[in-house]
């Protein structure tokens, strides 16, 4: 589980016959139940008297280090309406990720700090490993994609003052994303010394960020300043609000770039799919450089088939809830005070659904079935406050590298 948990998943199906059955595994002495049919999950998503997520919300804020008191006035019903902030802030965060005036105005932003990232200027600092000659220069991919995404995502939610407070935000937060999976798994302070000590950085950035005039901040998005407008609402103290605003980071920023640097890293090794998908995409760019997301997510299906099949392959959420009723799902018994886990991946590798080569990269695959990318057994990113928000934007960004440079592997 601490090494590979989906290799843990796969052997456990596997060990059971493989019906998808819910099975169980014990880990570090906690009985968890482990769904990998979309059939099963579906039926956990509508039995909500059964499950309980605030619960898992609770452990992740906890995690997190949100404290007690925090999380007492998060859960008062005192926003009307027999509301408490938990649900406020899903209303919020919906009514700016959803179609309508606030997503267009964040998705302009967003874009054009992608285009400023994309500047030949910019490629410097760790992601520049040499530079042979004025118009060559040798590049990490990974951190490119990682430098290009976050920065533009995170100065497009919280506005440049993130970045006037801590420059070095951008290398704190990867050291704490490539090893958080150590605080989920609740390791002590001693065992994960640099991913505490980089979330500490981040946090103290934040609170560095709050303590500016809000006149310093008004390029924040409509969901932060509203984030910050119910904290202080409930009394909670601006230490705890840059704890929130990091968990927000950590939300807009984990799937994004992985999925570009994935597809990149496709695209390199195969120069027919690449030739491919420059002629789709080469329409979508007006004379200027502009480039219309409207004709990429309308126009290119192929672009938009190999992006699913990347993120089909690439992604591992885990959706949880907490047993509040007993229930019987599927065949299966579930019991009150035990965690189930649904592990999206075991559903996109399902054969049954996918096509006999569901464990082999096919580009195509979501082109010749189009169906597929809203099968019940295809959650990516999960939903609701589990979402990615700045996950549709990398496919942009593919487009954008391909169109800006002139981009090789180089040999060894």
């Amino acid at each position: 589980m601490l090494m590979d948990s989906n290799k843990l998943f796969t052997y456990g199906r596997k060990y059971f016959g493989n019906t998808r059955e819910i099975f169980m595994v014990t880990v570090m002495g906690e009985e968890l139940y482990i769904a990998t049919s979309a059939q099963d999950v579906s039926s956990i998503y509508k039995s909500s008297k059964a499950f309980d997520f605030n619960a898992i919300i609770n452990d992740i804020f906890e995690g997190f280090g949100i404290t007690a008191s925090t999380m007492q006035k998060m859960y008062e019903l005192n926003w009307g309406q027999r509301k408490h902030w938990i649900d406020i802030i899903h209303e919020i965060f919906k009514e700016q990720m959803h179609h309508g005036e606030k997503l267009v105005e964040l998705q302009t932003t967003f874009l054009r700090k992608i285009d400023d990232c994309l500047s030949w200027y910019r490629l410097s600092g760790a992601m520049l490993l040499s530079e042979p000659s004025d118009n060559i220069k040798v590049v990490s991919i990974y951190k490119w994609t990682y430098e290009v995404l976050v920065s533009a995502a995170s100065t497009s939610f919280f506005g440049n003052a993130i970045l006037d407070v801590n420059p070095d935000l951008l290398k704190d937060f990867l050291i704490f994303d490539t090893e958080a999976w150590k605080m989920l798994l609740k390791y002590p302070p001693f065992a994960a010394k640099d991913m505490f000590e980089a979330k500490a950085k981040c946090e103290a950035a934040f609170e560095r960020y709050l303590a500016l005039p809000v006149e310093k901040r008004e390029d924040a998005t409509w969901l932060v300043r509203n984030i910050e407008t119910a904290m202080k609402g409930l009394g909670i103290p601006d230490d705890q609000t840059a704890v929130m605003h990091f968990i927000l980071l950590r939300l807009i920023n984990t799937n994004a770039y992985r999925a570009c640097f994935w597809s990149l890293s496709h695209l390199l090794q195969d120069q027919a799919l690449q030739d491919s998908i420059m002629r789709e995409t080469k329409p979508a760019f007006s004379s200027d450089g502009k480039l219309s997301m409207t004709y990429l997510l309308d126009h290119c299906p192929l672009l938009n088939s190999f992006y699913e099949e990347v993120v089909r392959e690439t992604t591992y959420p885990i959706g949880a809830r907490m047993i509040v009723n007993e229930i019987t799902i599927g065949n299966t018994v579930l019991h009150p005070g035990k965690k189930v886990l649904m592990p999206f991946q075991q559903m996109h590798s399902n054969p049954d659904v996918f096509g006999k080569n569901a464990a082999e990269f096919d580009p195509t695959r979501f082109l010749n079935n189009p169906s597929l990318s809203k099968s019940t057994s295809y959650r990516p990113f999960g939903t609701g406050l589990t979402y990615c928000p700045g996950i549709f934007l990398a496919r942009r960004e593919i487009s954008c590298f391909w169109y800006r440079f002139c981009i090789a592997l180089i040999s060894r």
